[in-house]
């Protein structure tokens, strides 16, 4: 009778480890699947969002070098190797915008929109775009105030010049407003021999007279002088257009949003060979 006694106690222990194993077992294997459950809602949660879009232009911006070559293709000569030369020593390229009201230092203003775009050619800390803006003052009166010291001390690499000619037209003569031009660069060499000099025009404003007269004169200036300069007025409707009303402010003849997209665009065109 013990033996048996015995041998019932093994069996039901045998069966009681049997079930305690298989137990062990489902419970494991359940975590294990509610695991994957959850990793795989993960995934498709993260699928096509803004986090893996993220992710997968980080990983695209690391593996597709920056073709520098095509990017500086149309560049004055010298202006492509600074940006070559900077690039090699990884330093930043400090690109000055100096100007009017006309050169906005907001969100949507035209320099931002295009560090926007040379952030997105070159990759972020390439070029630093830097704005100073002087609102309503005319040419001789920021030379008179010593803002080209200001400038100057920016120390920039590339200096894009907008010279206060809207606000100038019909207040300052044409060769006192060149004489204030010749009064910033002069000064912003000082600091930066190598600084690549750019001019360019404020926008166009609808039917101001003796307003495009001005802007001839300022693009025939910096032709003589061997300035660089930008007439990105091509791009844009005719001052006599009513086009030109849905690109700016017709209160006080300031670029809109569509305006400074419109002035971004021509830049980063040429900014960026294209």
């Amino acid at each position: 009778m013990s033996c048996i006694r015995g041998g019932n106690m093994l069996k039901k222990l045998f069966i009681a480890v049997v079930c305690l194993a298989s137990l062990s077992a489902l419970i494991a294997g359940k975590i294990h699947w509610d695991q994957k459950i959850k990793e795989a809602a993960v995934d498709a949660l993260l699928e096509g969002s803004p986090v893996e879009a993220e992710a997968k232009e980080l990983a695209s911006s690391e593996t597709t070098p920056v073709n520098v070559d095509t990017l500086t293709a149309n560049l004055p000569e010298d202006l492509a190797e600074k940006i070559q030369a900077k690039l090699a020593s990884k330093e930043t390229i400090k690109f000055v915008v100096v100007g009017s009201k006309a050169v906005s230092e907001g969100e949507q203003g035209w320099p931002a929109l295009l560090q926007q775009q040379l952030d997105t050619a070159y990759g972020e800390d390439v070029f630093d775009i830097v704005v100073k803006s002087y609102g309503d003052d005319h040419s001789v009166t920021v030379v008179q105030n010593q803002k080209q010291y200001e400038i100057a001390a920016l120390q920039p690499d590339i200096l894009l010049l907008e010279p206060f000619t809207l606000n100038d037209t019909g207040a300052v003569e044409s060769e006192n407003n060149q004489q204030s031009i010749e009064a910033i660069v002069y000064a912003v060499k000082q600091s930066s021999p190598d600084a690549v000099i750019f001019l360019q025009p404020p926008n166009p404003a609808y039917n101001v007279l003796y307003y495009s007269a001005q802007v001839a004169v300022l693009e025939a200036y910096a032709a003589e002088k061997g300035y660089y300069y930008l007439n990105h007025w091509a791009s844009w409707p005719k001052p006599d257009s009513e086009e030109l009303l849905q690109y700016i402010h017709k209160e006080d003849d300031t670029p809109n949003e569509k305006g400074h997209q419109l002035w971004a665009d021509y830049l980063g065109n040429y900014f960026l060979s294209k």
